[in-house]
């Protein structure tokens, strides 16, 4: 059985950084891949709090040697910033963007033999702040990404002989339910929550949409 390692290290806020694919990313001859997410660094030069930030990113990557790497949000917090200088780094596979400011896009992970695809990693941008002045806070995934996500998923579920793949979605502002299950006794949360931000009530069909895909 496939088995995905994700050691989060996850708090709360704006939008998406996430690598796009270059070469093939493969489960390893036990089947399993690992993922580590880091989330806002907010990154300032000469900031005492920053550097420490950096050593203990070195301390995480050491400890867990992770397949993949997944940065998703607020990485830099003071200008002047280039969003794009990443994509000149050793072993970064983020994508052209393509004049698009945070395009969409899913990873495939090959099977330890490199023959078929074994599951999938949708990268999803979720903004900002919300640009409707009734609906104050952050901003939420849309029906576009949604509809975009259906049309992923029914493709590689064809493409599988019509059988869903495994699969995990990288954004950075939560769902609801995110706050709802970290709010509820019976929930086990592992780590200290530092914000209560989330996208609004009215995304909580995002997830509806995503089994429905996936059935």
């Amino acid at each position: 059985m496939k088995k995905i390692s994700l050691a989060f290290c996850l708090t709360l806020l704006s939008s998406l950084f996430c690598p796009a694919q270059v070469s093939p990313l493969q489960f390893n001859k036990n089947g399993e891949f690992k993922i580590v997410q880091f989330t806002d660094i907010h990154f300032k030069y000469g900031n005492p709090a920053s550097d420490i930030a950096l050593k203990r990113i070195g301390e995480v990557l050491d400890a867990e040697r992770p397949d993949l790497v997944v940065f998703t949000g607020d990485v830099v917090y003071a200008a002047p910033a280039d969003y794009d200088v990443i994509r000149s780094m050793p072993f970064n596979i983020q994508p052209d963007r393509g004049g698009v400011e945070s395009p969409d896009y899913v990873l495939t992970l090959k099977s330890s033999d490199g023959k078929k695809d074994a599951a999938l990693l949708y990268c999803l941008d979720s903004h900002s702040y919300s640009k409707l002045p009734d609906v104050k806070g952050y901003d939420w995934l849309t029906f576009d990404q949604v509809n975009w996500y259906r049309q992923q998923s029914a493709a590689y579920k064809a493409k599988n002989g019509g059988q869903p793949l495994p699969a995990l979605a990288f954004f950075h502002i939560p769902l609801p339910e995110y706050n709802e299950a970290a709010s509820d006794e019976n929930a086990i949360l592992i780590g200290t929550r530092m914000e209560k931000a989330c996208a609004p009530e009215l995304n909580t069909g995002m997830f509806t949409a995503m089994k429905e895909a996936g059935d």
